[in-house]
C-alpha cells in the first residue's frame, strides 16, 4: 500500500507540475482547448489501462491460486487412502 501511495503521489507531482508549465506558456499565448484536452484524455487513458492490466493480472493470480488448491486438495485426498 505504501507504493501505491508513493506511485499516485508521483503522478499527482507531474501533473501539477504541467498544469504550472502550461499555465506560465498560455500567459504568452492562449492555449486552445483541444491542446488542454489532449493532454487530460492521454492521462485518463493512461490510468485506465493501469486499472486494466491490474485486473487481468488478478484474474490470473486468482486462478492459479485456484488450481494451487485444487492440486492440494487431490494430493491430499488421493493420499489419505
Amino acid at each position: 500500500m505504501l507504493f501505491l501511495a508513493i506511485g499516485a503521489g508521483a503522478i499527482f507531482q507531474v501533473t501539477y507540475e504541467i498544469t504550472k508549465l502550461i499555465r506560465k506558456d498560455t500567459t504568452r499565448e492562449p492555449m486552445p482547448l483541444t491542446i488542454f484536452s489532449g493532454v487530460v484524455a492521454g492521462m485518463l487513458l493512461l490510468w485506465v489501462t493501469g486499472l486494466l492490466i491490474k485486473q487481468q493480472l488478478d484474474e490470473k493470480r486468482t486462478l492459479q491460486d485456484e488450481n494451487f488448491f485444487l492440486l492440494n486438495a487431490n494430493f491430499i485426498l488421493t493420499t489419505d487412502g
